[in-house]
């Protein structure tokens, strides 16, 4: 009985209440901040790939119109040795879609690290 008159007079406490309230605030503002920097981080990592992609893409449709690495590499101004890598991965992915391409390229990519 004493113990519920206790849990009463500290739910009842206005000091009590104020300490409780503003822990919960901070808990809620710490969640909100959370979610944005994963949300930044989210959007970075989506521009980073996007533009990785598109690429990828050019190159491969350069390919398809006969270029070599090196022309490749001078009409999209990119480093001839990352052409030159994504130009010998393509090689033996020209039957299959972009898609699939695109996606087998990540996961040798992500395996490789």
């Amino acid at each position: 009985m004493q113990k519920q008159w206790r849990i009463a007079a500290i739910k009842s406490s206005e000091v009590i209440g104020v300490k409780y309230m503003q822990e919960w605030e901070e808990k809620v503002i710490e969640k909100r901040k959370a979610r944005e920097e994963g949300l930044e981080e989210g959007r970075a990592e989506g521009r980073s790939e996007g533009a990785e992609y598109k690429i990828f893409s050019l190159i491969r449709k350069k390919m398809a119109k006969g270029c070599n690495p090196e022309e490749i590499a001078d009409i999209l101004e990119e480093d001839l040795s990352y052409v030159q890598e994504v130009y010998k991965f393509l090689e033996s992915q020209m039957d299959r879609s972009e898609e699939a391409s695109w996606d087998s390229w990540r996961e040798n990519k992500t395996g490789e690290k």
